[in-house]
């Protein structure tokens, strides 16, 4: 029995290791900027085809009815 509980916390500890390394390595900022530049870039498109004196339709790209 006590092997058991040794040899689990031996598989625990390096596998908490080795993905602590690999987290440290990856840097999530990239990704995250991309997206949030994606979604500012097509919230900004569909505010440009739209013009401000008529009511804008559900379609994609939005027409101006």
């Amino acid at each position: 029995m006590a092997v058991k509980v040794v040899m689990m916390s031996v598989t625990v500890l390096l596998l908490v290791a080795v993905i602590a390394r690999v987290d440290a390595r990856f840097d999530f900022s990239p990704i995250l900027n991309s997206m949030l530049q994606q979604t500012d870039n097509s919230v900004k498109d569909a505010d440009a085809d739209c013009c401000d004196r008529c009511i804008c339709t559900l379609s994609i790209p939005p027409l101006c009815r």
